[in-house]
């Protein structure tokens, strides 16, 4: 069972990229159709996960009384226990996506059809939903809420660690430190958490917290908390690399919330209390069902992507901590992810807006890299001002794979609305 007063689902997933929100979206995020009443006043810890007050905002971000600051953490790099033998080229990612009979929130499910539209229309590849690494997820969710709910220290990312008597092997959702523990659940779990087997080759967990009162919650609800949670990721570089990734295959997503146990500043003065809510996708691929990259150089956004984000104020780690640019004081635009199956390296870029003004770009390598994050088949080429709301842009760029003549590309889109 969720932490979530709103939810009462027991199987879900999350992915390794983490993002936070205070009163406030925190890195990813899901949504709608699965509220209800926040109540009030906890006890004691318990699946109905009663109201404690929420944290202030990390990082010193400072909340309106109804805004959402959004606050991605740095994903995680695939897991690769050994290494197979040679992948078969002959198998293409699906073109439809399976639910496998699982059941899903609306918000996690809102998540997976955007997820999936995004990743099948730019040719990443669908994903599959798997039972087992939604249950992963949900047994990660539901850490990550109990700490939330009863916790001075309430959301610890990635890693079940032990910091006070509401975390590690103290926590009843208590799963294993990191993703890949998870995955491979033992005796050692938490009451309450449940046992998990997925013989993962390669996984990896994308995460989003965000905080917010309760006005901003009336205003959105749940759905689009989640919705805002994962296109706040695909605006985040190092997320964005790892949710599009095409050699994964499965995904389990989880999504919950809660009231915090602390109350959260408000500008101008004074605490509000608060709720949270935890996105968490787990991306997974087994060793019979590797997959590999399409030989073509592909992008997100693509031409026709709608809806995108248009500025990034936070991402863990900071795509510039080379120059220590503050995200939250000066965003970028959504970055424009390249990928190709093999060596690649982009030249001649520009990026327009539709009165043809041009907005500078900033390619993120591997070569550039300050987090060392980033492999030799990607290029991200950054906006360095934040863009419009409801605008559309143009890309273009050159593009030569493995030191052949470069091609050119053209990539059209247009950001979410305000």
């Amino acid at each position: 069972m969720k932490f979530s007063p709103t939810v009462n689902h027991s199987l879900i997933t999350r992915i390794l990229p983490l993002a936070v929100l205070t009163a406030s979206l925190a890195a990813c995020g899901g949504g709608g159709g699965d509220s209800s009443p926040v109540p009030t006043t906890p006890s004691a810890p318990s699946d109905t996960a009663p109201t404690p007050k929420p944290n202030p905002p990390q990082g010193g971000q400072v909340a309106k009384p109804d805004e959402v600051l959004v606050t991605p953490v740095a994903p995680s790099k695939p897991t690769n226990p050994s290494k197979p033998a040679e992948p078969s080229t002959d198998q293409p990612p699906p073109s439809t996506p399976s639910y496998d009979g699982i059941t899903m929130t609306q918000s996690e499910r809102a998540v997976f059809e955007r997820l999936n539209a995004r990743r099948e229309t730019c040719g990443f590849g669908g994903l599959n939903a798997n039972s087992k690494l939604m249950m992963a997820a949900n047994n990660h969710t539901n850490y990550l809420l109990h700490m939330t709910q009863f916790s001075a220290q309430p959301f610890q990312g990635h890693y079940e660690t032990g910091v006070d008597e509401f975390s590690g092997t103290k926590n009843p959702y208590y799963s294993g430190r990191a993703v890949a523990d998870r995955l491979s659940t033992t005796s050692r779990k938490g009451a309450k958490a449940v046992a998990v087997n997925y013989p993962y080759y390669t996984v990896a967990e994308n995460l989003s917290f965000l905080r917010f009162n309760d006005t901003y919650f009336d205003k959105n609800g749940d759905e689009q908390l989640a919705l805002k949670g994962i296109n706040g990721l695909l605006a985040a570089p190092y997320h964005m690399a790892s949710l599009l990734s095409p050699e994964f295959a499965d995904i389990g997503i989880g999504y919950g919330r809660t009231p915090m146990k602390s109350p959260f500043k408000l500008e101008g003065g004074g605490n509000t209390d608060g709720q949270a809510s935890v996105l968490e996708m787990v991306l997974a691929v087994q060793r019979d069902n590797i997959r590999t990259p399409p030989n073509q150089v592909i992008s997100y956004p693509c031409t026709g992507t709608v809806g995108t984000q248009y500025e990034l104020k936070h991402e863990s780690p900071n795509p510039f901590s080379n120059t220590n640019r503050n995200l939250a004081k000066d965003p970028i635009g959504q970055p424009i992810f390249i990928l190709a199956n093999g060596s690649l390296r982009v030249s001649n870029y520009k990026m327009t807006d539709a009165a043809n003004n041009e907005i500078a770009l900033q390619a993120l390598t591997a070569k550039n890299d300050p987090n060392h994050i980033l492999e030799p088949t990607q290029v991200i080429l950054m906006p360095l001002t934040a863009l419009q709301p409801n605008q559309t842009y143009r890309v273009t760029y050159q593009a030569s794979v493995n030191g052949a003549s470069s091609e050119p590309y053209e990539v059209i889109f247009s950001t979410k609305a305000q």
